[in-house]
């Protein structure tokens, strides 16, 4: 096997698309490439790409993909590689498997998985009974009433939670590690629960481990075993593991426990075929409180996102719900009738 690191090979690889494409081609990738350098050069510890085995992949994509990028986009980036791959397997830098361990969505224009109510709710329930006031517990709950993504969950310390009128502040304070998704537009308030309450001031009497991380301030959310903020992949590593069936009910791969790599090893629940992101709870909530009709702009003003993309969100209603939603919003009796 070649000894190839990820600037050699693109570089050459790059070349020899110049032989054959147009510049915007090749500049495209080397756009979509760029990012798995970084990631070769900052999350692993191999010099060479034929180290890379199909995990590796895995990780890549959750790492690369944050909870709001198109199918569309994601597309692109993974066909990309995966044409960069098979280049390097043809000169024997890579394994001869690894090209095809890249996967795309199916079709540009497709929605991403949810997670449905129900399901939303098994997973809510076992945690209710068996790990009440946890990390994971807490977190899950937080990302399906709150409509968080990933990084704002991340961002919340113990400071911005007012407790007495219930409500987190949402601050975009890059220079200390936890931007936000729309920077300054994404800072917002948000009203929870009573129960939601109860929840994280339980997490954080009871089980919150006590860091401080390098900037002075108190993350909300901290690894059993952390000593600083948890990176996002922490986090979305916990949603991996609540989201394996397997959790509250039989595998329907026929796998069991002590067999499946997904539950063994540490941080590769996403391994597990049924296993969802935490994009995927976003859009299964935030369809949820549409079908509990919640207005839309309360939506939209609750999860950050603009009309025209929560539009995307809501034609996962039927049409019959659709109507039930555009009924809340009636003035009058009208909203009766």
């Amino acid at each position: 096997m070649n000894d190839l690191t990820p600037e050699t090979a693109i570089e050459l690889f790059l070349d020899d698309k110049r032989k054959t494409a147009a510049e915007s081609t090749v500049d495209s990738y080397e756009d979509r490439l760029a990012h798995f350098i970084e990631w070769f050069n900052t999350e692993t510890d191999y010099a060479h790409l034929h180290e890379l085995d199909g995990m590796d992949i895995r990780l890549w994509r959750v790492w690369r993909f944050d909870d709001d990028h198109a199918d569309a986009y994601i597309k692109a980036v993974q066909d990309s590689l995966r044409v960069f791959l098979r280049w390097c397997r043809d000169v024997e830098a890579v394994d001869a498997q690894l090209p095809e361990k890249v996967s795309s969505p199916e079709g540009g224009q497709q929605r991403s998985a949810e997670i449905p109510a129900d399901r939303a709710t098994a997973i809510l329930e076992h945690l209710d009974r068996y790990q009440y006031a946890s990390v994971e517990h807490a977190l899950f709950h937080t990302l399906w009433y709150c409509l968080l993504r990933v990084g704002g969950a991340r961002a919340i310390d113990l400071g911005d939670i007012d407790w007495e009128n219930d409500r987190i502040q949402l601050r975009h304070r890059p220079s200390e590690g936890t931007p936000l998704k729309n920077e300054y537009d994404s800072e917002r308030e948000i009203a929870i629960r009573p129960t939601t309450r109860e929840i994280l001031r339980d997490y954080v009497n009871e089980n919150r481990n006590d860091v401080t991380d390098e900037y002075g301030r108190k993350p909300l959310f901290v690894a059993p075993e952390g000593t600083q903020r948890p990176h996002q992949n922490t986090l979305r590593n916990y949603i991996y593991a609540l989201t394996r069936p397997c959790l509250h009910r039989e595998c329907p791969h026929q796998t069991t426990p002590d067999e499946c790599d997904a539950t063994r090893r540490k941080n590769w629940a996403c391994e597990c075929p049924s296993s969802e992101s935490t994009h995927a709870i976003r859009r299964g909530a935030i369809s949820w409180h549409l079908r509990q009709e919640t207005g839309k702009q309360v939506v939209s003003d609750r999860a950050d996102v603009e009309p025209d993309t929560l539009d995307a969100h809501y034609n996962t209603l039927s049409e019959g719900e659709k109507a039930e939603v555009r009924r809340s919003e009636l003035p009058g009796e009208l909203g009766d009738g």
